[in-house]
């Protein structure tokens, strides 16, 4: 069974917060889930990733990085909205990680997630896969 962790901001500051479920932390814009396995953390964010809920992702991933030896996964794939704020986030566990030589994959991004990614050039510098398998996979074969 995966390990999970919970947490729920508290204060006007991080938004509305309603009763998340094991392993969730939630926002009214956003909702992330941390799960780990056999070394790697999951992190599953939905909703909108910007400068106002980037802080809700920001502390699940540090509770991530103390799960992982092999690597960070972070799935995107129900993120609806991504900007700057949020891409910051991302680059500097990016390479607070990889200091660390834990890789950070980004999978699933789509639509808006995917262009902003693009636009900025962090496509070309973070790690991206289609979806989490693919990033598996990527992690175990190179």
């Amino acid at each position: 069974m995966p390990n999970t962790i919970s947490h729920l901001p508290a204060g006007p500051a991080a938004g509305t917060a309603v009763e998340p479920a094991a392993g969730t932390a939630v926002v009214s814009r956003l909702r992330v889930q941390v799960a780990a396995r056999d070394g790697v953390a999951v992190v599953t964010a939905a909703g909108s990733l910007e400068m106002t809920t980037g802080p809700v992702l920001e502390e699940q991933l540090g509770q991530a990085a103390e799960l992982a030896r092999a690597a960070v996964l972070v799935d995107l794939a129900a993120v609806e909205f991504l900007d700057a704020g949020g891409l910051r986030v991302l680059v500097r566990w990016h390479l607070a990680l990889t200091r660390q030589g834990v890789p950070l994959v980004l999978c699933g991004a789509t639509g808006r997630a995917t262009r902003a990614m693009q636009i900025t050039g962090l496509d070309q510098v973070l790690y991206v896969r289609p979806d989490i398998e693919q990033a598996m996979h990527w992690l175990d074969h190179g």
